[in-house]
Parts: C-alpha cells; sequence; structure tokens
C-alpha cells in the first residue's frame, strides 16, 4: 500500500509496484502520475452523477429528505482515501489533465444548484441566505 502523506512524494515507481503493472504498460495507458489521478478523478465524479439520480432524480417530495440522505450517504463512500482527495484539491488548478476534471465537478455542482433552485420555488426549501450555486458547491 501507498504510504506516502503527499502526492508529490509519490513517484510512477511506487504505482507500478502498487499495481503490479510494468512501466510499459503504465505509459501506454498514461503519461504521468496526475493522468492516473485525473482518472481517478472522472471515475468518482461518473460514480457520483449516479449516485446522486436518488436525489437530482427524486420526483416525490415526501421522500425527498430520504432521498437527499441517501444520495449524500453514497457519495462519502467514493473518497475513501484520503490522500487522493488531498491530491486532488492541491494539484488540480496546476495540472491539465486535473483542471479538465474540474469542468464535471462543476456540471456536477450546476445540476446540483438547479435542483436546489426548483426546491425553493416549489417551497420546499425555505432557507435562502447561502445562494444555491455556492450551497451545490459546497
Amino acid at each position: 500500500m501507498l504510504t506516502a502523506a503527499n502526492f508529490g512524494d509519490i513517484s510512477v515507481a511506487d504505482i507500478l509496484v502498487e499495481a503490479g503493472i510494468s512501466r510499459g504498460s503504465f505509459y501506454f495507458y498514461f503519461q504521468s502520475k496526475h493522468d492516473v489521478l485525473a482518472e481517478l478523478v472522472r471515475g468518482a465524479i461518473a460514480r457520483g452523477h449516479e449516485i446522486s439520480s436518488s436525489w437530482l432524480g427524486h420526483q416525490d417530495d415526501s421522500d425527498r429528505r430520504a432521498a437527499v440522505r441517501k444520495s449524500i450517504a453514497d457519495g462519502a463512500q467514493l473518497w475513501p482515501s484520503r490522500p487522493a482527495c488531498c491530491a486532488i484539491v492541491e494539484h488540480w488548478r496546476e495540472d491539465p489533465a486535473l483542471g479538465s476534471s474540474a469542468g464535471q465537478m462543476d456540471s456536477f455542482a450546476q445540476t446540483t444548484a438547479e435542483r436546489i433552485d426548483a426546491y425553493r420555488a416549489a417551497g420546499a426549501i425555505t432557507h435562502r441566505a447561502i445562494d444555491s450555486r455556492t450551497l451545490a458547491a459546497t
């Protein structure tokens, strides 16, 4: 298991050992360790869209809270690795592969903000101190 506390301390050689693959196989699919991290982000975001469908696609107001709770609980399972989360946050602005993933995260936040606005318009959410876009991004 990778034990480095900082993504910068992890080498491609460390990844090769952990994954049990050859250097040639690694470089067939990825140009750098940042590309691996970007792929993890893309996969997690895609899975996040699937998981959140219990809330984002929810139509019955009677179980709205249960749908939100289920999406949050399921979503929390996406990021079991704190080091991976830290690496994403630390490097997404400087790395083009990670930066392109930010667009996927932004689309998720936009969809969530639209859902919050719809709930507010229907009177299901009365709290308005935080704008929906900020709340969704949070």
